[in-house]
């Protein structure tokens, strides 16, 4: 697939990561992905949680992830690129493009998170806020979606992925069980055969706000971390 990312560009963010041998790589297929206005109604609602501001969108969640895994010394790529921002239905086959060549580059990276948020609503459409609170503060739960070899006879791997999204799984939910939505295992890859560590990470809902989302980013990246270090 012949595919020239935008801004940033794989080739801009190879010259600034060059050096730091990137473990891990965040990226949003569905990057317009954004929440519920903070103050505003979080079930009635209409707004369609899309924007292109990267500020407001789920690229701003995958960016307290990056800030994270970097303040704790491993080496992160966050690539802001948002790859349904001109067609939806190509957005994987865009983003598969993205994580093959981030990936030739840099044989370094073990871990490939594509950071979404989901979309929980009613049977009469009506948005749902699917959230936890924590030590008082409220936080947007979290869901991980595990692709496998159903339909994609090449991911092999996916049981390595699965083995992460579980221990992950775990692990958050010591922290809170109400933090942690069951687990989604699909029949296609999204995505995942590309390094042994993928997951697909829905952080909150169009529901949530973009704090409480932020919110669970952090402790998300805090139990990845912890794995990636064998802490």
């Amino acid at each position: 697939l012949d595919y020239e990312l935008g801004t940033p560009s794989v080739a801009s963010l190879a010259e600034r990561y060059r050096a730091d041998a990137p473990v891990v790589l965040i990226l949003h297929t569905h990057g317009t992905e954004s929440y519920t206005a903070e103050g505003a109604n979080k079930y009635t609602d209409s707004d369609n949680c899309r924007s292109t501001d990267i500020t407001e969108n789920v690229v701003a969640v995958g960016e307290v992830m990056a800030e994270y895994f970097t303040s704790v010394g491993i080496p992160t790529l966050h690539c802001t690129e948002m790859f349904d921002e001109e067609s939806y239905i190509d957005a994987y086959d865009r983003a598969a493009a993205a994580i093959r060549e981030f990936t030739a580059i840099y044989p370094s990276i073990q871990y490939v998170f594509d950071v979404h948020r989901d979309s929980v609503i009613d049977a009469d459409l009506t948005k749902l806020c699917p959230i936890t609170v924590i030590d008082g503060e409220a936080i947007a739960q979290y869901m991980c979606v595990v692709g496998t070899d159903e339909r994609a006879g090449y991911h092999t791997g996916w049981r390595t992925n699965l083995a992460l999204a579980c221990q992950l799984q775990a692990g958050l939910w010591e922290r809170s069980a109400s933090l942690v939505r069951k687990m989604s295992i699909r029949s296609a890859s999204y995505n995942q055969a590309w390094a042994p560590g993928s997951l697909l990470l829905e952080i909150g809902s169009c529901g949530n706000t973009l704090t409480e989302a932020k919110a669970c980013a952090k402790i998300v990246a805090e139990e990845l971390a912890k794995l990636i270090l064998g802490e």
